[in-house]
Order: structure tokens, then C-alpha cells, then sequence
């Protein structure tokens, strides 16, 4: 069991060291399921696997007295952790997303007075984004 343990250690240093292109790397017309694809702005890959092998490590280390069922816990658990942390949202990303909730009702009045006012659509819209600070 504890050759599992080190099994493991040594998958997550080779995914903490960055190395060459392998050849068992995904090709990029390879098409993974929705729910196991991250998200665009995931951590790296790398290092979701390798915080999923560790906690796959620890998971063992705790489920030992399982016996061959350990490494069935230990595999399940460091896998949801590694697909996990592809859908977890960054705290930039969420901070964004709120200041553009809170900004859209004041770029929605700007933009309807401009209209209001008789400028034509795009050069409205233009003038709405010059005068704005955030994202929106």
C-alpha cells in the first residue's frame, strides 16, 4: 500500500515540473465531455492534477485500513478534486462579473438619455463607452 502512496507522489512531481510536450497529451481536436472540461480561466492543468494527486495521496493515506479499496478511494478522490478545480471560479473573475452588474444600470441610463437626446444608435453607444470606466 504504501508503494501506492509513493505511485502517487510521483505523479504529482511530474505534473509540478513543467517538461516537454508528451505524446500522450491531449490532441486539441480531442472533445471532452461538458463536465470535464474546465473552465477557460481554470488554474493550469498541471496543477490541478497535481493538487489532485495530492489529495488523492492523503485520501489513501486516511482510507489505508480499506485495504484494495483505498486506491479505488484515493483515485476517486483525486480525480473529483483535479475536475473540480476546473470549475472553480476565480476571485478576479467574480469580482469582475459584480462590477459589471453594478455598473449596467448606470451605462443603461446613460445610453438611454443619449438616445433620448437624438443621437443615432452607434455613435451613442460610443459616446457611452468613452465616459465609462469599467468593463461594460
Amino acid at each position: 500500500m504504501t508503494l501506492f502512496a509513493v505511485l502517487l507522489a510521483g505523479v504529482a512531481a511530474v505534473l509540478w515540473f513543467p517538461t516537454p510536450r508528451r505524446p500522450w497529451s491531449r490532441s486539441p481536436d480531442l472533445q471532452l465531455p461538458a463536465w470535464l472540461r474546465p473552465r477557460d480561466d481554470a488554474l493550469p492543468g498541471r496543477l490541478r492534477w497535481a493538487v489532485g494527486a495530492g489529495a488523492g495521496m492523503v485520501a489513501f493515506l486516511l482510507a489505508d485500513s480499506l485495504g484494495v479499496f483505498a486506491v479505488l478511494v484515493a483515485g476517486g478522490v483525486g480525480a473529483g478534486v483535479a475536475v473540480g478545480l476546473g470549475h472553480v471560479e476565480p476571485p478576479s473573475v467574480q469580482r469582475q462579473r459584480e462590477q459589471r452588474i453594478r455598473d449596467l444600470p448606470e451605462v443603461l441610463d446613460l445610453l438611454g438619455a443619449c438616445l433620448a437626446a437624438g443621437m443615432p444608435l452607434r455613435r451613442a453607444a460610443r459616446e457611452v463607452a468613452a465616459v465609462s470606466q469599467g468593463p461594460i
